[in-house]
């Protein structure tokens, strides 16, 4: 969900500043504890669908717009980022359907 939001911010923003997360912590809330498999799945299928939307009304110059990641202060071009959320996704989802098999 963070990429998505880092994509609106980076189209509707001049070179928005973003930051990370804590995952660690993350994980230790409740919603992730609950381990509600449909539910992940219909959450990252709608937003895999809207982000998908998003890119395809993309114009060339869009994928050019910057955020600065305050991490390590890089900017980061939408180009390049779809590409590093891209190879992020598929280890999920491999992740998930580990997941699904084992405690199917």
């Amino acid at each position: 969900m963070n990429a998505y939001i880092r994509f609106k911010l980076s189209l509707t923003e001049t070179e928005p500043t973003i930051k990370p997360y804590e995952e660690a912590e993350c994980a230790k809330l409740r919603d992730y504890k609950l381990k509600m498999i449909p539910v992940s799945i219909s959450l990252i299928t709608a937003l895999h669908t809207k982000w998908s939307n998003l890119m395809d009304a993309l114009k060339i110059e869009d994928w050019n717009r910057l955020y600065r990641h305050t991490a390590d202060l890089s900017y980061v071009d939408l180009a390049t980022s779809r590409m590093m959320y891209h190879k992020q996704s598929a280890h999920h989802l491999a992740y998930i359907a580990k997941l699904v098999k084992r405690e199917s």
